[in-house]
């Protein structure tokens, strides 16, 4: 990355940023617990700066030690009926057919996607949205 895109990283990083996960659909950073707002910056500045210098979507996540809270903030702002653990495996049940299809995306890429971010902290074996 050029340094005039470095600066606008910088405050994710004083955010005890623990993660960067490109997507085709953009970036996922995962801060730390009650890190979200110096992140985020004053009305979103430091998200839109970076969106801007990086010309991509940017997604904050705030990092929860509770997979189930944690996988509830990858997946904001879509809502799941109910969020558990069952044998390592994290079951999403989804409230409707669109909001499933949201979870799971094209080919699986978003579920994929989150379930790679999901193993990184936890020993999760996979997740499933229902």
């Amino acid at each position: 990355l050029p340094n005039s895109v470095i600066k606008y990283i910088l405050p994710f990083f004083a955010s005890s940023l623990p993660i960067q996960d490109n997507t085709s659909s953009g970036f996922i950073f995962v801060v730390a617990e009650h890190e979200i707002g110096k992140a985020v910056g004053d009305r979103g500045r430091n998200v839109r700066l970076l969106e801007q210098k990086l010309k991509a979507r940017i997604k904050i996540v705030e990092f929860s030690v509770d997979p189930v809270s944690f996988i509830k903030n990858l997946i904001y702002p879509l809502q799941a009926v109910d969020v558990s653990s069952v044998d390592g495996a994290l079951i999403v049940t989804a409230p409707d057919h669109r909001t499933r299809g949201l979870l799971i995306g094209r080919s699986a890429e978003i579920l994929r996607s989150h379930e790679s971010i999901v193993k990184r902290y936890f020993q999760v074996t996979e997740v499933r949205v229902v």
